[in-house]
């Protein structure tokens, strides 16, 4: 963004080959990071899915997904530094079921101990996945669940099941592997009344004291639909600094709900994600 407050938008990047980039130099942070105990690796960019509050697909024309040998090095590399405790992959390891399945395997063959996490769709989770992620070593899986209602998901080009997510958690809790889900609140479309069903939803879930919930403010990033086609989504945005962008704070208000609406639901979704989130 320059100084009249204009955002420029960079030249397309060239169609890089993900093996070719270097792995993170770890190796040359001081010791004063000494207390970064957790290594965030990523193994894919871009995203096949279209969800309106999302720029990946604007940041990453195609996904592409790394290798399991390029993803096992840097493993190797974080293992020989002997300050990380846990690893968490980044984004959406499951993208590929093919991939997910050989992911899993990778640290079953070579017997790989440290503990990891990493985001998922669960709507596709069976149960045989779920029995494979425990016998990898996962001990955290991150899912945007981001509404119960089935409405709101489809106007925002999330497709997925609200009911199918359930019996994915449903399959992740058989062998105790702790969720942490993720929803939005004020999406276009929202209501108040498809927000107590997404309360309700919440309070049907599967979870235990091991479990998390976080519950973010809708943020048209600039790149994503919600930006792009603000005008087709009837949104209109009242807050132009974009360091308030963290989906923390209030950006804009639809026909359904003012801001005034929105802060008290925020609060009420700030009480059930205190609940959950007491440990």
């Amino acid at each position: 963004m320059d100084s009249t407050g204009q955002i420029n938008v960079n030249s397309d990047s060239y169609d890089l080959v993900l093996e070719n980039l270097p792995l993170p130099a770890r190796f040359k942070l001081p010791q004063d990071y000494y207390y970064y105990t957790i290594a965030n690796v990523i193994v894919n960019r871009g995203c096949p899915n279209q969800c309106s509050f999302c720029s990946r697909q604007k940041l990453f024309k195609k996904t592409k997904i790394r290798s399991i040998s390029s993803i096992l090095t840097e493993i190797r590399d974080i293992l020989s530094m002997q300050t990380y405790t846990h690893i968490n992959f980044y984004d959406n390891i499951n993208i590929n079921n093919a991939f997910f399945k050989d992911f899993c395997n990778m640290f079953i063959e070579q017997k790989l101990k440290i503990p990891w996490g990493c985001e998922i769709r669960v709507d596709t989770i069976e149960e045989e996945d779920a029995y494979l992620l425990r016998e990898a070593g996962c001990q955290l899986i991150a899912t945007g669940i981001e509404s119960a209602s089935v409405d709101v998901l489809r106007k925002n080009f999330k497709f997925q099941d609200p009911k199918q997510v359930m019996e994915g958690i449903l399959n992740l809790k058989k062998y105790q592997i702790p969720i942490q889900a993720y929803f939005v609140l004020g999406l276009p479309g929202e209501t108040e009344e498809t927000f107590q069903e997404t309360l309700d939803y919440i309070n049907s879930l599967p979870l235990d004291e091991n479990d998390k919930i976080n519950y973010f403010i809708a943020t048209p990033y600039p790149g994503s639909r919600l930006w792009d086609e603000k005008e087709q989504f009837k949104i209109n945005i009242i807050e132009t600094n974009f360091a308030k962008y963290d989906c923390e704070h209030l950006i804009f208000e639809t026909k359904e709900l003012d801001k005034i609406r929105l802060e008290n639901l925020y609060h009420s979704a700030k009480k059930i994600e205190a609940r959950f989130n007491r440990k």
